[in-house]
């Protein structure tokens, strides 16, 4: 098969590219959509490159004519880009958009949860090295996003003070709970699965975006899964001629899922920035899962998507400086579903 052609089968040769002219092609000739196997190879040709990080995970980033994604996630994944391309103001040498990108997980519902679990923990994985090898800093990272996996994120720090002799003091904006209702839950507290992270740019390299999701077994029995989730997304445009108007971040299951606790519940307006905190309370089990974030004007609000298939945060107003959003759900998959789960963000800017 030749270079640019459209793989149609279960993406063997790694990467899909689609056309707003609707005929395959190089990506040189600025493919709309463009999606990869997290496989650990390289596709020069389309745009892509990939490798291997020490824990197992792969990072891929995909590269055209409107902007750069990089993702983070477990081997076997699907990564997609997707960009639109809006007016021009006059004088302005780029246009107005936006990037969505699409990390969809392998279904693991037929494999043992607390292996799964184990071999998370076991290889060193963690939501910080996730957005660690999309882009970030490491103080960055733990400032954003830290607060989301707590455990794995004090491994981190005390590894850190042990190799530079001294102790890392991070002030980060965000906090995080997790209670029990009772004793007999303690026993089933929510055991972290996977994590995704995503970086995109676009508007010459003016708009960026960092997101990240992580996902909880809550409770699991004969393919009747409870799964709890936060997801964060801050994101930013300093260009002189546009800036942020959108930061979005969700997750998606198939059908026979259903989100069954969420937060925000509505649309909070912001007439300056401040700490908001966002909780679950698995059904099941009773366990609250809870963090906060700072979110500032105009507003947050829930996302709501495929049929309460899908829910996440947006933000929304406009602005040259760093904004984002914050979300918690937990959706019940039962044995006739899939487990799969995808994480999807997007900005636009105008």
């Amino acid at each position: 098969m030749s270079r640019g052609k459209v793989i149609a089968a279960s993406l063997s040769a790694g990467v899909i590219l689609s056309f707003a002219s609707g005929s395959p092609g190089l990506a040189s000739e600025k493919p709309d959509t463009v999606t990869v196997l997290l496989d650990g190879l390289d596709h020069p040709a389309q745009g892509v490159a990939e490798k291997v990080a020490k824990d197992g995970s792969v990072v891929a980033t995909i590269t055209t004519a409107k902007g750069t994604v990089t993702v983070a996630g477990q081997r076997g994944a699907l990564a997609t880009m997707k960009s639109d391309t809006g007016a021009t103001k006059k004088g302005a040498p780029t246009a107005s958009g936006g990037i969505e990108t699409a990390v969809t997980l392998p279904d693991v519902k037929d494999q043992d949860a607390k292996a799964l679990a184990k071999a998370y923990r076991s290889s060193g994985r963690s939501v910080v090295l996730d957005a660690m090898a999309t882009g970030m800093s490491f103080e960055d990272a733990v400032r954003s996003f830290g607060d989301m996996d707590p455990e794995g994120t004090a491994a981190l720090l005390k590894a850190r003070s042990a190799s530079t002799g001294g102790t890392l003091t991070l002030a980060s904006p965000t906090k995080q709970t997790t209670t029990s209702t009772t004793s007999a839950v303690l026993a089933a507290a929510p055991v972290l699965l996977d994590s995704v992270c995503a970086d995109a740019s676009g508007d010459a390299g003016n708009a960026t975006s960092h997101a990240c999701a992580v996902r909880y077994i809550d409770w699991s029995s004969g393919g009747d899964v409870y799964y709890s989730h936060k997801e964060k997304v801050t994101a930013r445009d300093d260009d002189w001629w546009y800036a942020l108007d959108t930061a979005k971040v969700w997750v998606v299951y198939g059908s026979g899922n259903s989100v069954v606790d969420w937060d925000p519940y509505t649309t909070i307006p912001r007439g300056s920035c401040g700490t908001v905190s966002v909780g679950v309370t698995d059904p099941k089990t009773g366990v609250n899962i809870g963090y906060s974030g700072t979110v500032c004007p105009d507003k947050e609000g829930p996302v709501w998507t495929d049929s309460n298939r899908g829910y996440g945060a947006y933000w929304s107003g406009y602005s040259r400086d760093y904004q984002g959003a914050v979300a918690t759900s937990v959706v019940h998959s039962p044995p006739s579903a899939s487990g799969s789960m995808t994480v999807k963000t997007y900005i636009h800017w105008s």
